[in-house]
Parts: structure tokens; sequence; C-alpha cells
């Protein structure tokens, strides 16, 4: 699914929630293939939250973002993309302005953190996102197995150079809410995820080298 298109499924959730007092957290996950002119090139695992930002704006944002295995010419890579928006309320509407966080991380349940894997850090094409690609290595492999078994991980983001980090817990078991705040859970998000994952490692595995 597009970013934008969550953010605005976000902004929309956010307009019920300021009348029923719907409770920060994760709006939805999902878990799907990513194709290029048919062919499977990458799986994403997505999430959208509602976080109230105590450290910066004092005010609800839009945390919006993905992991994705990607493959390349050469090597795969993992992309994870971050979307921030605040929420302004006027008396006719709700909306999101965009913030792009100065940096981004992720921490996995068992406490290992992506911080400093990225070769890559740089501004999205997305309103208010940044993206960070890692290698296909082991250390972020480890981060990533440490997610999908616990289903859970905490996102990390600061609006400053050496600014507090901004912590968003995400919980891959909620599929989505409705305008009410009551939450669908399973754990289709991140089994979609590992079995488009098993796809790629094999036909990385029976690809010639390069």
């Amino acid at each position: 699914m597009e970013i934008k298109a969550v953010i605005a499924g976000v902004a929309l959730i956010w307009a019920s929630a300021v009348h029923a007092e719907i409770e920060m957290g994760t709006v939805r996950t999902s878990g799907y293939p990513l194709t290029k002119n048919g062919n499977l090139i990458g799986c994403e695992l997505e999430f959208q939250n509602l976080h109230l930002d105590n450290i910066y704006q004092h005010n609800p944002v839009s945390v919006s973002g993905s992991i994705a295995l990607v493959k390349t010419d050469t090597t795969p890579v993992f992309n994870y993309k971050l979307v921030v928006g605040d929420f302004i309320e006027t008396d006719a509407t709700t909306s999101i302005r965009p913030s792009v966080p100065t940096t981004i991380n992720i921490v996995a349940p068992d406490g290992r953190s992506s911080k400093g894997l990225e070769v890559v850090s740089a501004v999205s094409d997305t309103p208010g996102g940044r993206i960070n690609v890692y290698p296909f290595s082991r250390e972020f492999i480890d981060v990533l197995v440490s997610i999908l078994e616990k289903q859970n991980a905490t996102i990390l983001f600061n609006r400053r150079p050496d600014g507090l980090d901004v912590r968003v817990p995400v919980d891959f078991t909620v599929a989505s809410t409705d305008a009410t705040g009551e939450k669908t859970k399973n754990n289709t998000a991140v089994m979609n995820f590992i079995s488009c994952q098993r796809t790629i490692t094999k036909e990385l595995l029976n690809s010639p080298q390069k």
C-alpha cells in the first residue's frame, strides 16, 4: 500500500479518535510481496501508528513506515522507511503536516538495534519520510528475526541532531482498527512477510552468483 494512502487512513482514524478518545498505538500492519513487471523483487512489512510526542511537539503524530527486503542486481538489501506527520486541527478539518525525522532506528524485542548498521540514510520522496538502507548482513537479520519472532518492535526517531529519541512501540499483531478504536488482531502481517521472504531466499540461493 502507498504510504500516502496509509497516512490518509491514519488521519481519518485520528479525526474519529478526537471525539471517541481512542488510545494511541498501532493502527494497522500488513505484510506483502513487492513486484516489478510481474516479477517478485522483495517483501515488505508495513505499519502505521498514532503516537503522542511528548518530547518535541507535545501533540499526536502519525508514524508510518515499513521494513523491506529487496533484491538488487548484486546483493539484496534491507530498506527501512519512516514517515512522520504532525496532526493539525482546525474547526472544520484535521490534516497532517509532514515532519522529516533527523535519524531513524529500530530496536528489536531482544534489545538488538539497527543503529550504526545503515550504509545510506536519506530523505525519501514521500513528504515527511526518511529511508535507511542496510546491507544483507547477519547483524540486521538478527534484528529482524527478533522482531518477527515476538511480532513487535520499538521505532526510534528524533527531530534534530543529537536530540532525544521519540520511542514508538509497534504491535505487528494489529491487523486493523475501526473508527471506535476496536482492534482486530492476528499474525497475518508477519506470516505473509515470512512466506514472501522464504520465496525470495530460495530464489537467491538458486540464482547464479554475479
